[in-house]
């Protein structure tokens, strides 16, 4: 009976040290981590006011910046989770109107790392998410001399590539391109405030009230996009 016993203890206590191990990272298992991160750099917009893309002559016109704050949470070696609340400008331009707007962002995003979330060398990732962009728009038709200042709520869908160099003492810094591609480009769900229906005084005749719609909706849904250097420290456990 003794012998049962002792038996019986010595198999508990090995499966027990076995579970610790392995919650420890051992055998194969990777620890939780944790990571704060704050990147920035040049936002871009692309839609219907604009639709040229970045580096043209008309980038001055639609260059502006964001920043970018990120908790994020891994328990797998090749997936990493993080919420963002990123704040930034778009603006656009051209003959007919033009636009300036003061964007917020919170997004869900998931990492997938290829060669694992703890490579120093070789941490390259793509991205995808979804999340709300809320806009503060002020926009002004030139030709009707009209200004407008609206805001609106467009889902969006985060979507990149990027890359980390993880230092030992757990400081991250690495670099991040991605899209914010709008799920919805409507008069009342957009990131720029156009096309819309202009109602007012006839620009050949001023005792003239006119409605008529200015603008005109692209082929491809509003967007933006992002390039900036992120900062970070992760910590595991």
């Amino acid at each position: 009976m003794k012998k049962l016993l002792v038996l019986c203890f010595l198999l508990i206590s090995i499966s027990v040290f076995s579970q610790r191990v392995n919650r420890r990272g051992l055998y194969g298992i990777k620890r939780n981590v944790v990571a704060l991160s704050l990147a920035g750099g040049n936002s871009y917009y692309f839609g219907d006011i604009e639709r040229t893309w970045i580096f043209s002559k008309h980038s001055k016109y639609q260059s502006n910046y964001y920043l970018e704050g990120s908790f994020s949470y891994s328990f797998y070696e090749y997936i990493n989770f993080r919420a963002n609340i990123l704040h930034g400008r778009l603006s656009g331009k051209r003959e007919s109107y033009e636009f300036k707007s003061i964007i917020f962002e919170p997004a869900l995003i998931a990492e997938y790392h290829p060669f694992k979330l703890s490579s120093p060398v070789f941490d390259f990732y793509a991205l995808a998410g979804i999340g709300l962009t809320i806009s503060d728009i002020r926009g002004y038709d030139i030709s009707y001399k009209k200004d407008r200042n609206v805001s609106f709520v467009t889902p969006v869908i985060p979507f990149g590539v990027g890359y980390k160099y993880n230092f030992s003492n757990g400081l991250q810094i690495g670099a991040e391109f991605n899209f914010r591609a709008a799920l919805t480009d409507k008069d009342n769900s957009n990131f720029d405030g156009f096309p819309y229906t202009y109602i007012g005084p006839d620009p050949n005749n001023p005792n003239k009230t006119i409605t008529k719609r200015r603008g005109e909706t692209s082929r491809f849904a509003d967007m933006y996009y992002v390039l900036g250097i992120r900062v970070g420290y992760k910590w595991n456990f």
